[in-house]
């Protein structure tokens, strides 16, 4: 089991480094293994790479300052010359939020269960008001036909049988094959980096975000950006440091919450949870506890591998001939896995995912390819119709 653990650990950590490599990516690869080994083998490599995929978030992506308005927080302060204190509030983020979500999952054990039945006839509205609001204090139109096209191509592709597994190809084409073109495009050198010894963390801004990760299997397809500026919108808090704080606890206690709603609820709300439940079905509360020390485990070691070894990547930029074989190991990927209705699927999702980079508008607006079918089919089931 050690083995298990510590090999989940480490391939995770290493594949996390390299950019837009998807935890989904590489659970394609995944051979038959032992049920409950296995299991701990994905948790320990879903968490290691959450950790390690920050690092080049904050110091390989870095795009032309005229880009600047489609980029994350992480690469803005990176154009400043401050990325150790983005990545360093990133991992305080990540630690802050597994703990926090650690000690909240007793009480959301018992009352996510119970708070599901009353609130799954509601999800269509509880969805839609979360885009709404969202839409309102953007007042972007543009975000708007981002989130429509997204939403009715990706009701499209999930309501045909064209495609056994279409998330993979849906979300590559969505945000890594844009990620890596806009990547290619930059032409800024990296600044010189600062380095950062202390960072200032909010403490509510952990618990607000772990409390919203938590809870996140009421909300079914609202990824860690929506729950973010959801949770934003209420504390009225914009600093794009808070933000990385916030963010970064809400992915760390979404990633809980997703592990614990196989056991709570029966339901996967990632690759990385269907893979287990794929595995061992529903897991009991031993084979649950067993997974969330692997989880704690492998974020524990990786973001202290992180802070003593982040130093070695500063400055390092990724140049285009490295972005492009990337961008054609995925595509093959894609192909392997989906075939040529996969390359259909995940070509006209890019051409769709490019244009948040193109417009300066959000890019989560493109989880409308998730978040819209799952506000027609709640509708639908609402009413009868599906």
């Amino acid at each position: 089991m050690i083995l298990w653990l510590l090999a989940g650990t480490i391939i995770g950590f290493l594949a996390g480094l390299l950019p837009f490599l998807h935890t989904n990516l590489l659970l394609q690869f995944l051979p038959a293994v032992p049920a409950l080994e296995g299991s701990v083998f994905v948790v320990a490599l879903a968490f290691a790479h959450l950790v390690s995929e920050t690092l080049p978030a904050v110091f390989f992506a870095l795009p032309s300052a005229g880009q600047s308005a489609s980029v994350l927080p992480a690469q803005e302060l990176s154009l400043r010359g401050e990325g150790a204190k983005a990545l360093k509030l990133m991992l305080h983020g990540l630690f802050g939020g597994m703990a926090a979500a650690l000690v909240l999952l007793p009480l959301a054990w018992f009352g996510v269960p119970l708070l599901y039945g009353a609130a799954k006839p509601l999800t269509w509205a509880l969805l839609s008001g979360i885009v709404i609001a969202s839409l309102w204090r953007d007042k972007e139109w543009k975000a708007a036909v981002v989130f429509a096209l997204s939403g009715i191509f990706g009701f499209l592709v999930f309501s045909t049988p064209l495609l056994r597994e279409p998330l993979f190809p849906l979300l590559t084409g969505l945000f890594g094959i844009p990620s890596l073109l806009n990547a290619m495009r930059g032409e800024r050198k990296a600044p010189k980096q600062k380095d950062c010894k202390e960072v200032k963390v909010g403490i509510p801004l952990v618990a607000v975000g772990a409390i919203a990760g938590v809870f996140s299997p009421l909300l079914p397809a609202l990824n860690p950006a929506f729950l973010s500026a959801a949770a934003f919108m209420a504390l009225g808090e914009w600093s794009g440091e808070g933000f990385l704080v916030l963010s970064s606890s809400v992915m760390a206690s979404k990633m809980v919450a997703d592990f614990a709603g196989v056991s709570m609820l029966g339901k996967a709300r990632s690759g990385a949870a269907a893979a287990v439940q794929e595995l061992l079905g529903r897991p009991d509360a031993a084979q649950m506890g067993m997974m969330l020390g692997a989880a704690a485990f492998a974020l524990c070691v990786s973001v202290a591998a992180l802070l003593a070894a982040y130093r070695l990547f500063v400055g390092i930029r990724m140049g285009r001939k490295a972005y492009a074989s990337l961008l054609v190991l995925i595509v093959l990927a894609v192909f392997a896995f989906e075939g040529t209705g996969g390359l259909f699927v995940c070509g006209v999702a890019a051409a769709i995912g490019v244009m948040p980079i193109l417009s300066g508008t959000r890019r989560s607006y493109s989880m409308g390819a998730l978040i819209l079918p799952a506000i027609l089919w709640s509708l639908g089931a609402s009413l009868g119709v599906f």
